[in-house]
């Protein structure tokens, strides 16, 4: 049964529903809500718990990491104002990269396969993200993975065209041009 949010005590509604005013969107990822579920495995002995990530603003965990690992590269000195970051990924770690690249006003560059869902594609682009396919090779409709890794060297080598770095955020390897 769903509880009416008119029956639920204020503070109540308080603690579990209003989150605090944020000074931007990377300050709104984190402390998502935490929800038990007694009645799903109809134990006493189980505590279920689940985390409601969705409630970030990417509308994922990986919101977290695309974030962390960003702010890491940054405070190292390894990605600065001139840096352009990619990433080979069709879902939440483009949107949480792309998410965070808008924020610090970074070029973002993401790899995708031609099976990536079409709002995962339009969620990146809305952000910023330059979103390049890798296409479809053969009958079985499987992506070439070296295909993929030529994809990203190229994006690699575009970038490394004029002055700045450029660094692939999932290995957080900096390459000088």
């Amino acid at each position: 049964d769903l509880i009416s949010i008119r029956r639920l005590p204020p503070w109540f509604i308080m603690s579990h529903f209003i989150r605090p005013i944020c000074d931007n969107v990377l300050a709104a990822i984190g402390d998502t809500p935490l929800i038990r579920l007694s009645r799903y495995l109809d134990r006493d002995d189980v505590e279920l718990m689940v985390k409601l990530e969705a409630c970030n603003p990417g509308g994922s965990a990986k919101d977290r990491p695309a974030t962390e690992m960003l702010h890491d590269a940054m405070s190292s000195g390894a990605v600065d104002g001139n840096s352009t970051i990619v990433e080979s990924s069709s879902g939440n770690m483009g949107i949480g990269l792309a998410q965070a690249c808008r924020y610090h006003r970074l070029r973002f560059i993401c790899i995708v396969d031609p099976r990536a869902q079409s709002q995962n594609l339009s969620i990146m682009r809305a952000l910023g993200a330059e979103v390049t396919h890798v296409r479809q090779v053969g009958q079985a409709e499987r992506v070439d993975p070296v295909q993929g890794v030529e994809v990203c060297c190229t994006a690699f080598g575009e970038v490394g065209s004029g002055p700045g770095r450029r660094t692939g955020a999932d290995q957080l390897e900096v390459r000088v041009a």
